[in-house]
């Protein structure tokens, strides 16, 4: 089953948030997130964090492209 949902990302940047929903994560591997010019890639661990009742995926910042123009 997948869908919208909120995830924890980890590492990267100054200025990303740490908190974000994202589309189909229950079976994203890797999450793409735009910013300024180019896109921030995270890569999902194994970890979960409690967040009040839920249980969030925590995404890895990994690497960044920038656009292509």
């Amino acid at each position: 089953m997948s869908g919208d949902g909120e995830v924890i990302l980890e590492g990267g940047p100054v200025g990303i948030p740490t908190q974000v929903t994202a589309a189909e994560v229950d079976l994203a591997e890797r999450i793409r997130i735009r910013r300024s010019n180019g896109y921030d890639h995270f890569e999902r661990t194994e970890d979960y964090r409690a967040v009040g009742d839920s249980n969030l995926p925590v995404f890895r910042w990994a690497y960044r492209t920038q656009v292509a123009e």
